[in-house]
This record gives structure tokens, sequence and C-alpha cells, in this order.
């Protein structure tokens, strides 16, 4: 009998320990079943980053990169990926390790300009520059006051110039003097209001009206008003040219060039600063932080404040505006030499995302990364209206020389290039072989990928191409650049002609050597340096040693030219026929107005 219930206990017991067992497997099948759908949902962020980001990181497009992003006031995700400092070196720190954010510093400019709107520094976005800029005095052209408003939407009319941007030995750190400021001015080329055409500028001129304003240096104000109270530790604003803590770009296991503003120009683009930080940054700009950034001036900073054209989107104070499937979207993205980086806020949803990565080649794609973002967060954007060409597009036919370019030193030759061709076909327009652009009425036209992604806006007015921050120019005749350089080197090859003829019968090799510098200063000037920067590059670096050296050659081909014209009016001599002489005096002409035209006799 004892046997006998020991037994039966303990059957009892294994029924009982398997029942428990059971039992348990069903409660976690029970939860696992609860939690599936919550877990799926938001998971999105792990999925999306691991294929827009970590997938790309892996196959060489990017050496480093990073990711953080915030929804519903939670920071659900920061993520760093591939190595600091070229494949050999540690994996990237997301607390520590920094990023080049380069023009996404402007949107902290923007946000400066809102915080001193509520501490009455400012009066409002309308307040002219002139009111508390006391350094230099800004232009006013055709009468228009340049205010903050101008300044935040890029609307005040300047040129886009790119002169020592790179160039820290230039400019002292701290506070730049009335003369070195001015030295950086670009020209005024339109009224202030008139057009948005992105300046890196406008920054600038931002941070000497608040330095003039508060007696504190730009660099104070972000760490007093900003970095510290949100607690971005990590960030600064390099004014020094400092590289620790700096995530360096490497492609194809190579070390790339890597550009640092120079201390005026660091309020365009020299902010430094670690995912960890920006995920602070974010939650602050989503209104987590009215200690901070107040209601009324998120509203100012992320506002539409100009546009050129009512479809297209608009600028806020220093933020893109636009929208996704019926959500405001708020953005910028910036990138310098080896680097990028992206900020895209959606207020409505509580989102928000920063990413940053370094090198790569090719390198991560900017258009891509914000459509597949915001199609994880938002779903796909809303299925537009069918759309047909019209008959009308055919008007809009020809050639657009942007606006955003140097356009009153030697720096245009960089520029020349900067041309949109337009072509009317069966199907819509075509804008630099992509499209169709379909007419979305005004004289507004759109082209929508196939893939779902954000549509490329444009619109007409006037013989003017409009973009959301550019504007361009129909050229027609000899004032295309395309047909500028050809008349250029028709023109050159006639005086070739000239030299030789008026000079060889003398022995005077010299002139035909002339005539060949002619020939040689644009190929000084456009093939790649010694270290293989181009000449933006060396523009933007302050080298002005191709510039120098086409000086010289433009000018000792100009003597000649003036020589020969001389001589020409003179009489001509033998070797010339009247046919040639004309010819010759023609070129002379075309020579110097091209030369003229690109401001070629005026170098930085």
């Amino acid at each position: 009998m004892v046997a006998r219930g020991s037994a039966a206990c303990l059957a009892l017991k294994i029924a009982s320990g398997a029942h428990w067992a059971l039992s348990m497997c069903l409660w976690a099948l029970v939860f696992n079943v609860i939690d599936a759908r919550p877990a799926a949902a938001q998971s999105w962020y792990e999925a999306w980053s691991a294929e827009a980001i970590g997938a790309p990181v892996s196959e060489g497009r990017a050496s480093a990169a990073a990711v953080a992003i915030v929804e519903a006031g939670r920071t659900v995700l920061v993520r760093g990926y591939g190595h600091i400092d070229g494949p050999d070196s540690r994996a990237v720190n997301t607390n520590t390790d920094r990023f080049q954010i380069a023009s996404v510093s402007k949107v902290f400019a923007g946000a400066l300009v809102a915080n001193s709107i509520s501490r009455d520094e400012i009066t409002s976005l309308d307040q002219p520059v002139n009111e508390v800029l006391r350094r230099i005095r800004l232009p006013a052209r055709d009468g228009v006051e340049i205010t903050f408003r101008h300044l935040v939407t890029h609307s005040a009319g300047f040129e886009e110039r790119g002169f020592a941007y790179f160039r820290p030995e230039l400019f002292s750190d701290g506070f730049a003097s009335a003369d070195r400021l001015r030295a950086a001015l670009p020209a005024q080329v339109r009224a202030a209001g008139e057009a948005v055409v992105y300046a890196n500028i406008d920054p600038v001129l931002v941070a000497a009206a608040l330095e003039d304003r508060t007696n504190q240096t730009y660099g104070a104000l972000l760490s007093t008003r900003i970095f510290q109270p949100l607690q971005m530790n990590n960030t600064r604003l390099n004014t020094t040219g400092a590289r620790d803590g700096l995530v360096a770009p490497w492609a194809n296991g190579r070390p790339l060039r890597q550009g640092l503003n120079g201390p005026l120009f660091a309020p365009t683009g020299s902010i430094e600063t670690t995912p960890a930080d920006m995920a602070l940054f974010l939650h602050a700009t989503l209104g987590a932080r009215p200690d901070v950034f107040s209601a009324d001036d998120l509203a100012l900073m992320t506002s539409a404040h100009a546009r050129n054209h009512y479809q297209l989107d608009a600028l806020g104070a220093f933020w893109f505006v636009s929208s996704w499937g019926g959500e405001t979207i708020v953005e910028h993205a910036g990138g310098l030499p080896g680097v990028g980086a992206w900020i895209i806020l959606a207020p409505g949803r509580d989102v928000g995302v920063f990413i940053a990565w370094a090198g790569g080649a090719p390198s991560l794609d900017y258009g891509r990364l914000r459509d597949s973002f915001l199609a994880a967060a938002l779903g796909p954007a809303a299925a537009a209206a069918p759309l047909a060409p019209s008959l009308d597009d055919a008007r809009w036919a020809g050639r657009y020389w942007s606006q955003r370019r140097p356009m009153t030193t030697a720096e245009s030759i960089v520029g020349l290039d900067a041309v949109s061709t337009v072509e009317a076909r069966p199907d819509g327009l075509y804008i630099n072989a992509q499209g169709p652009f379909l007419p979305q009425g005004d004289n507004a036209y759109a082209f929508r990928p196939e893939d779902g992604g954000s549509p490329r806006e444009v619109a007409f007015r006037d013989g003017l191409l409009l973009e959301r921050v550019a504007v361009s120019e129909r050229v027609r005749g000899l004032s295309d650049p395309a047909h500028q350089r050809l008349a250029l080197l028709g023109s050159v090859a006639l005086l070739f002609t000239g030299f030789g003829a008026w000079f060889w019968r003398g022995g005077r090799v010299w002139g035909v050597l002339a005539a060949c510098a002619g020939l040689a200063a644009p190929a000084v000037l456009m093939l790649p340096g010694a270290d293989g920067a181009m000449l933006a590059d060396d523009i933007q670096a302050g080298a002005s040693l191709r510039l120098d050296s086409a000086a010289a050659l433009v000018m000792l081909v100009g003597l000649c030219a003036l020589m020969l014209l001389v001589a020409l009016l003179r009489g001509p001599r033998r070797a010339f026929t009247a046919t040639h002489q004309a010819l010759v005096f023609a070129a002379c002409v075309v020579f110097v107005a091209v030369f003229a035209q690109w401001k070629l006799f005026a170098f930085v």
C-alpha cells in the first residue's frame, strides 16, 4: 500500500508538473499573441534603419552613419553604423562621436532668431537687419531694406559665392571685424523679397546681427540658449578647425577630403553633433521642451514665410516646409566634402529623424533616404489626381541659367554649367531629360517618380523657371553660356591665325605662343589641380593659384590682342586679306566681351 501510494503520488506530481508546464506554455503563447501586434507596429524604425542605412554602409556607400528617431515623445532608436576613421578603427559611438551636419546647422540659426524675438531683442521677422547689425550696413536694392524674414528665407537677394568658405586662417575666431565681414559680403543681385534663392551668406549675417545685439559670440549664444539647456553636451560649433571626436569620411579604403568651414562661415555649416544629442533637439523642436522653445518659437521656426510660387514648397526660418500624405513636413539637408546629414520632422504625427553619414562611393542618396523614411513613418504619399500634358507646354521650352551662382566676380566661371534644358515632348515637359513634368495649373508642373517618391515641382513665370530655392532665367543666343564658350573658342582660334600671320614672317614666335596661352587659360581653370581638387574646391579653400595663373595668361593674350588690334587699325600687312583682317578684328572684340561677361578681368 505504501509503495502503491508512493507511485500514485509520484504520478500525481508528474501530472501536476506537466499541467504547470503546459499552462506556462499556453500563457506564453497568449502573451505572445497579445503582444504581437504592438511589437510589429513599433518595429518599423528598426526595419527601416537596417535597410536604408545599415545595408548601404555594409555595401561601402558610407564609411560611417548614424540615425536618431523619436516618436510620440520617446526616443525609439539611436544607432550607429561603420567606423569613425576607416575600416581599421573602432565602431561609431552614438553618444560621443560627432558628425558634421553641414547646412543642417542653419536651423539652429533660425531657432536663435525665434528665441531673440521672444526675448524682445528683435522686434519681429520684419525688422530691418540694419537696425540691429552695427558692424556693416547691408544694401537696400531698389529701396527695399533687408529684414530678418528675408535672411531666414533666403530671399535677401545675395548671389551665391564660395571663396574661402573652407579657409580657417582667413578669419579670426570670435567677432569678425567689419572689414572682414564686408570683404566676404556677396553682391546683392536682386531686390530683397523678389525671389527665394539659396545663399550661404544669409545665416552668417543673422549670426553677426545677433552678436551685435547681444554682445555675445554666436557660439556662446548657441551654447547658453540651446546646447546647455537641452543637455547637448557633445555638440559644438567648430570655429577652430579641431578634429577631435569627429567622424572622418573614407571610400574604397582611402580617406576623403574633409572640409571645415572657416570661422566667419561657421553659422552656415559648422555644427558638429552626436545622434544622441540630436535626439534631444528633435524632441525640443517637436514641442517637448517649452522651456527652451515655446509654442510661439516653434510656430515662427516652422511656419511658411516665403515661397517662389504658391504651389511650390515654402521656407520657414531656415526650415523647408512641404507635405507628405496630407501631413506637414519640415526639414533641412546638408552636405560638405565627404559628409551629409538630414533632419526631418512631422509635427502633426510627433515623429522626427536625424540622419548623418560620412564617406562612401557612391554616397547615400538624399532623396531615397527622405522618401523611404516618410513612407515608413507616415505611410505612402497620398495618390494624386491623374494629369495630362497640355498644348501650351511648348512655350516653356528652352534653356534656363540658374541665378544661384557667382554672378559678379571671376568665380562666375564655376557657374557656367548651371543651365537647365527644358524640352516639350508629346507626353509632357522634360527638364534635363527627367520627366514628364505635367501641369498642375497656373503654370506649375510636377514630375512624379514611378517609385512613389516625392514629386519634383517647378513653375514658370515671365521667362523664369521657379523652384523651391532657386530661380533660373531663360537664355538665348549669346546670353547662353554654352554659346559664349563656343564664341570664345572661335575667337581664340581666329586670334591664333592673326598672331601667326602678323608675327611669323618677322620671326616673332612669341606672338604665336601668346595665342596658345589663350587656349591654355581655360585648361588651367578647368583641369583638376595636383591634389585632384576642381576649381570650385580651390575657390572654397581660398586657394587662388590657378585663378592667378589663368589671369596672367588672359592678360598676356589680351595684351597681344590689343597690340594686334592697334596694328590692324594702322593698316594691314601683306599677310592679311581684308576678310581675314575683319575676322581677326571681330575675334578681338568677342574675346574681350566674353571675358568681361564672365568677370575674368576682375579675379578674386
